[in-house]
């Protein structure tokens, strides 16, 4: 995304919610907009963070992955008719504290970027080509099968196999009704605090070495939770971890997104479901 990009599409996202009638001015979208401008509009992107106070750091860090994120989000929710845009998952998800570090577990604090993470969930899925049947507790449509997405936000690895199982019985709970099969979506960006970090990568490449490197030690937790599972509704799991930089070269903002993805029984027909979901 090249450096204006980021500050405009963020803009417009603004003005096209302000126009669906959900209301950003006690959002945290203006603070994101005045924040990320500064080394966006500065000569030098990397001496401009460089002579930041940490916590100011954990805040640019926070406000650039909202913006890439809410940019995604409007790409793929600008294109769908107004009687079907997900206003309340919206409205939640731009509330919140400005640093994730300031959310309290098992408050509404939390709430904000739980909905932002279904809501980039969705939206990928979209991009992919695929049908969204419900954006809260997300429902994605494969080749005619609707599988349950249910979404956790780590803010603690201790808490990794509790909150698999919690997931794996919330989708028990949507089959058949809502659903016919149940995937686990796990957001380590928090945990991992990727998302209070801002890297000067040599090249994109390097940014993706390192997200994807930070992601790899918790695959195997994954598959061990997997394993563990003996419901055949829920067809797998993936990890989800994104990392920010400005490539000093060319002052080059991206988010890099990394997943690492497990089947439960790669040999059962329903698996391919999963295949097609997030490869496609």
């Amino acid at each position: 995304m090249e450096r204006d990009q980021i500050v405009a599409e963020l803009g417009e996202f603004r003005d096209w919610l302000e126009a669906e009638h959900v209301r950003t001015q006690e959002s945290r979208i203006p603070k994101i907009l005045s924040i990320v401008r500064g080394p966006m509009e500065a000569a030098d992107p990397q001496d401009f963070v460089r002579k930041l106070s940490l916590d100011d750091k954990r805040k640019l860090a926070a406000c650039f992955f909202d913006a890439f994120l809410f940019s995604m989000i409007y790409r793929q929710m600008c294109r769908l008719p107004s009687n079907r845009l997900p206003r309340a998952p919206l409205r939640e998800a731009i509330k919140g504290p400005l640093d994730p570090a300031d959310e309290v577990v098992g408050e509404e604090s939390v709430n904000a970027r739980n909905h932002m993470y279904e809501l980039e969930l969705a939206s990928r899925f979209m991009a992919a080509g695929h049908q969204i049947v419900a954006f809260d507790d997300v429902v994605v449509e494969i080749q005619g099968v609707k599988i349950s997405v249910q979404c956790k936000r780590l803010g603690n690895l201790r808490n990794f196999a509790c909150s698999f199982t919690q997931a794996v019985n919330q989708i028990r709970k949507r089959i058949p009704d809502a659903a016919q099969y149940g995937v686990v979506a796990i957001c380590l960006d928090k945990v991992i605090e990727a998302s209070s970090l801002i890297y000067f990568p040599e090249s994109p490449e390097a940014l993706t070495a390192t997200t994807r490197g930070l992601l790899s030690p918790h695959h195997r937790r994954l598959e061990d939770c997997l394993q563990d599972t003996r419901d055949t509704c829920v067809l797998g799991g993936m990890l989800d971890l994104k990392c920010f930089g400005i490539v000093p070269r060319n002052s080059q903002p991206m988010l890099s997104r990394q997943s690492a993805c497990a089947r439960r029984d790669p040999r059962c027909p329903e698996s391919e479901l999963f295949r097609i979901m997030i490869e496609e």
